[in-house]
């Protein structure tokens, strides 16, 4: 019987849990929990790219969140999306990184801290491509 097992994933490939961010290349471990996620419910990935937030009410011109009771069944429903998908990712987290991302309240809070930690933000993307294309034109073949 053929095994899908990866050796350097111990949990392996789980159709039911998260992927465990351990000790793996982050671009790989991003790619295989927003497919996790999706494979969830798709409208959880939505929660994680657009952020989530309790729901509020306009009343005498001032926003304010409602109790929830008040909330209806799609604001409830939006709700449980979001407690499942913070679920997913403190499962999928190594301590270390769950400290860095425990106080976040949305999926897209930590979504983006992890993206941050690991890739840097837009300018330290973009410094470290120009570090990258200043060493490829610098380069020379040696005489021999």
């Amino acid at each position: 019987m053929a095994t899908f097992r990866n050796r350097n994933t111990p949990e392996g490939y789980s159709i039911t849990r998260p992927p465990l961010f351990d000790n793996i290349p982050f671009d790989f471990w991003k790619t295989r929990m927003s497919t996790f996620l999706q494979s969830l419910d798709y409208r959880m990935w939505i929660l994680v790219q657009d952020g989530y937030t309790k729901p509020t009410r306009l009343v005498d011109g001032v926003m304010l969140e409602i109790p929830f009771t008040d909330w209806t069944v799609e604001e409830r429903d939006l709700a449980q999306l979001n407690a499942k998908c913070l679920n997913s990712f403190f499962c999928a987290l190594k301590s270390e990184d769950y400290m860095r991302v425990s106080t976040c309240k949305s999926g897209n809070d930590i979504w983006d801290r992890l993206c941050i930690t690991y890739e840097g933000t837009n300018e330290v993307k973009q410094s470290r491509l120009n570090i990258l294309l200043h060493d490829y034109e610098l380069f020379r073949m040696k005489p021999n």
